[in-house]
């Protein structure tokens, strides 16, 4: 046996090179495109006082206008228009506003955002009813797993654009569906909201290459999730 002793620094690399990765070292590429929203608004505010000013009054004015939402959403998916406004995006709030509840079947449009490369609309069935919000944006790699992106929801939900906000605190059941030929898997489970009141809530994710679409709803108190209407919703989508 050899006496040779090996330098602190050489048997340092070697015992990092042989240890087992931990779990937490792997953060999927995909969630730089969601925490990349965050960071996007601070660094503007830093860069720019005024300039941020100006480009938050104009995000808030249009987040309301049902033609912006509409538009929004066409960026998500393919989603089609009534025959009337087939050859073009409707130009006034009435018309915007009555398309969105259609594609919906009922469910009102609340507001839209577009920032840092997310796009996302927010619908409700009015005061005290479920919501859901849709979300897409391109990830850096294609196919990214769907699991680790409804994990990720969970730990970071982005149904906080709803009125109620809050945290998920449990899981019930995993399903899978099929939306016109893409895999929708989701999950359902309770969620607490800012008053520490719980609600039945889904997150759900399909993906088309790097094309990712992310639906998080939550119902009112004392109510079911009712997937079924988030499906026949996501099913109006010609693609995504």
């Amino acid at each position: 046996m050899s006496d040779e002793k090996v330098p602190p620094s050489e048997a340092q690399s070697a015992a990092a090179a042989s240890a087992p990765a931990r779990s937490g070292d792997h953060i999927p590429r995909w969630t730089k495109a969601l925490a990349s929203f965050s960071a996007a608004v601070i660094v503007l505010g830093l860069v720019s006082g005024t300039a941020f000013v100006v480009w938050f009054r104009q995000a808030a004015m249009d987040a309301f206008n049902p033609v912006y939402m509409i538009a929004t959403l066409k960026l998500i998916g393919d989603f089609p228009l009534p025959a009337n406004l087939s050859s073009a995006l409707p130009a006034d709030t009435k018309s915007a506003q009555d398309a969105l509840t259609a594609l919906t079947g009922g469910y009102l449009p609340v507001y839209a955002f577009r920032a840092a490369g997310l796009d996302g609309v927010n619908f409700s069935q009015g005061k005290d009813k479920q919501q859901f919000v849709i979300i897409g944006f391109q990830g850096p790699e294609s196919d990214p797993d769907r699991r680790d992106v409804i994990d990720y929801c969970y730990d970071n939900p982005a149904i906080f654009f709803s009125e109620w906000g809050g945290k998920y605190i449990s899981v019930a059941d995993k399903a899978k569906a099929d939306i016109n030929g893409r895999q929708f898997e989701y999950q359902t489970g309770l969620l607490k909201d800012l008053k520490g009141v719980n609600h039945k809530s889904l997150i759900g994710c399909l993906n088309h290459g790097r094309k990712v679409v992310v639906v998080e709803a939550v119902a009112a108190v004392d109510q079911p999730i009712n997937v079924e209407e988030v499906l026949t919703f996501l099913r109006k989508a010609q693609s995504f």
